[in-house]
């Protein structure tokens, strides 16, 4: 937290006021509810499908792979900017991809952040069978580009997932994560995975991490902040399908845990989170209905069912996302559908660490929107960002929407003095108890008379 700021105003030069901020884990006297501040196009991104975001700090990443096609090699791209604005600079270009008649969508990347700031991005050649990877210093400067694994290691690999561990023994080590078969047209994809303790330079054998069968959609990683790792995958068989979970045990993965255990439903698309001890997963009903999980940690395997919240009764489409920010606030977002899939807008709703829910509300735009990756604030602010594609002329394009919770507090006097004053004093000392002490803006306006 930063240091407690004090200003000096004074009222009709009779006496002082002293203005203090204290920290405060939740906004709880938000000025409004959820707002849509952004929605934006990104320059350069045409034919791109399922990418990603990320942030390190108060910048937001975004990750994909234009322009892959029979006339055009694929561009591994990434897009910056600070979290508050408006829009992006143009991308930075890791690498190219081999000229294709694969559809694009299997033509796809990942894109993680370490505490320190470092962004690594991960992108896979379909044609050419070669996965690789770059980092970008915490400097700014990308570095030389490296290679995960190449076949006969990799079959027909999609829908990558990257993480960097945070704290205990292991901080620091990338994991990467993805579907694959374990043989040409053998109807058997799992979740294959790989690891670097070389920043990426070189990794460790890649491996099959069970024998459960994956259902072709999202893979997704969490990690906590004492080394912990979770990944997120759709069970295909047996069936019905559900959401499944496993833990990094050092060098390999656990038994995926069913989330949906007990129920004869089916559910996809998830997304995970760790927050103070405990796993959030976000997903939806194969037909109607977004929902969200949650689990102790500790409690992960002992096979009772998970408590679920209902987050929307319509049907979704796409990846549910879960994301906690460092004030134990839980965002999320996800793509409400419609008939046709023409009219699809993003939804955004947050629980406040006191339990307390705003929204859900929805973007302005709808139309062809399709696989949204959200993630929430990692240092300042309550924000969501949110990657997802648009069709344009039957073409997608990388499209971005921010949600925010703009945030004020009402004024504490004293400490709720019912009586303030006396001979010979000057100043009162006031505080503001539920703003957040980080990036805090260099003025205070009080709205003398407001109600």
């Amino acid at each position: 937290m930063s240091p407690i700021i004090r200003t000096t105003v004074v009222l009709m030069m009779l006496f002082a006021v002293g203005i203090t901020t204290a920290p405060a884990a939740i906004p709880l006297a938000a000025q409004s509810g959820p707002q849509l501040m952004v929605e934006t196009v990104l320059p350069n991104s045409f034919n791109t499908k399922l990418p990603q975001a990320a942030i390190a700090g108060d910048q937001v990443y975004l990750f994909g792979i234009p322009e892959s096609s029979v006339a055009s090699e694929g561009k591994a791209r990434v897009w910056g900017k600070n979290e508050r604005d408006s829009s992006f600079s143009l991308p930075a270009t890791l690498g190219t991809t081999t000229r294709t008649k694969i559809n694009s969508e299997y033509v796809n990347g990942a894109i993680a952040t370490a505490p320190n700031g470092e962004v690594y991005a991960l992108w896979i050649d379909q044609e050419a069978k070669i996965v690789r990877v770059r980092k970008r210093d915490t400097a700014g400067n990308w570095g030389p580009v490296f290679e995960v694994t190449r076949t006969p290691t990799v079959v027909f690999p999609v829908r990558p997932a990257l993480a960097v561990v945070n704290g205990g023994p292991q901080n620091g080590r990338l994991i990467a994560v993805w579907r694959d078969d374990s043989a040409p047209n053998a109807n058997n994809e799992g979740i294959y995975y790989t690891y670097s303790d070389t920043g990426g330079a070189t990794w460790a054998p890649v491996t099959r991490a069970f024998g459960q069968k994956s259902y072709k959609a999202v893979v997704q990683l969490a990690t906590g902040t004492n080394g912990e790792v979770v990944l997120t995958f759709t069970r295909d068989a047996p069936r019905p399908m559900h959401i499944s979970v496993a833990l990094w045990m050092g060098s390999g993965f656990s038994a995926p845990v069913d989330v949906n255990v007990g129920d004869g439903e089916q559910y996809v698309d998830s997304s995970v989170a760790i927050a103070n001890g405990r796993i959030y997963v976000g997903y939806r009903h194969v037909d109607n209905g977004i929902f969200y999980a949650e689990k102790p940690l500790a409690n992960l395997f002992d096979n009772q069912p998970w408590p679920r919240s209902r987050l929307l009764g319509e049907k979704g489409d796409g990846q549910v996302s879960v994301s906690a920010d460092p004030y134990g606030n839980l965002h999320f977002s996800w793509i409400r559908g419609s008939a046709g899939r023409s009219q699809n807008r993003l939804g955004y709703a947050v629980r406040l660490a006191n339990g307390t829910f705003l929204g859900p509300i929805e973007s302005a735009t709808s139309g062809s929107l399709f696989n949204a990756w959200g993630v929430s604030s990692a240092n300042s602010g309550f924000y969501m960002h949110v990657a997802h594609e648009m069709f344009d002329g039957g073409f997608p394009y990388l499209r971005y929407a921010l949600f925010g919770l703009p945030f004020g507090s009402p004024p504490l006097i004293e400490n709720g003095a019912p009586i303030v004053g006396g001979v010979g004093r000057n100043t009162v000392n006031i505080t503001f108890p539920n703003l957040s002490t980080t990036n805090l803006p260099d003025q205070v306006r009080w709205r003398w008379g407001a109600p």
